[in-house]
């Protein structure tokens, strides 16, 4: 069966290996997995607190990567990201027949960028707690990011992160 190619969701013309990114992650589904806002004060699940906790150690499995700034809501979260240049070498290989396949972050012979490395190890690392946890959880597939491209964006950003449980009632996110 031929299947009709999907939209790659990626900027064709960023290499996604150097920048601040805004970055929304969402459940399947719209599932409330992640805890619930009354008041407008996010209380977190076990998985959320895990999900908090993993989004403040990135740089720590990911010496190129930062998260100054994420709220985590309860069927999404929001992050900048912020990748350096720099980063490991392997970051760039192309599957060419290398035994080293499970070091290399390579999806069908092209090259991912540092950012879609970082939130894929978000993503595994919290669904690996909720599994160990015989917690229902799951991912979208696919995550939205924006490229922050100046310094008043970046601090329009950060007001948004910040109040978002405050506006939790009119977040588009809410009627799920």
């Amino acid at each position: 069966m031929n299947f009709p190619q999907r939209k790659y969701p990626r900027a064709k013309w960023h290499d996604y290996d150097g920048a601040t990114y805004f970055v929304t992650v969402c459940t399947k589904n719209m599932a409330h997995y992640l805890g619930s806002v009354q008041n407008g004060i996010m209380t977190m699940s076990k998985t959320g607190l895990f999900l908090d906790k993993t989004l403040a150690d990135v740089s720590l499995h990911h010496d190129y990567a930062r998260v100054p700034e994420w709220v985590v809501m309860p069927n999404h979260f929001h992050a900048l990201v912020i990748i350096n240049h720099i980063a490991p070498s392997y970051l760039h290989s192309r599957i060419t027949g290398s035994s080293d396949l499970k070091r290399s972050p390579v999806v069908t012979g092209e090259k991912r960028g540092m950012l879609s490395v970082v939130i894929g190890g978000i993503k595994a690392s919290v669904t690996r707690h909720a599994n160990l946890c015989t917690t229902q959880f799951a991912w979208q597939k696919r995550f939205h990011d924006h490229i922050v491209r100046n310094q008043d964006e970046y601090f329009r950003i950060v007001d948004y992160i910040r109040h978002n449980p405050e506006r939790w009632a009119e977040d588009c996110y809410h009627t799920y």
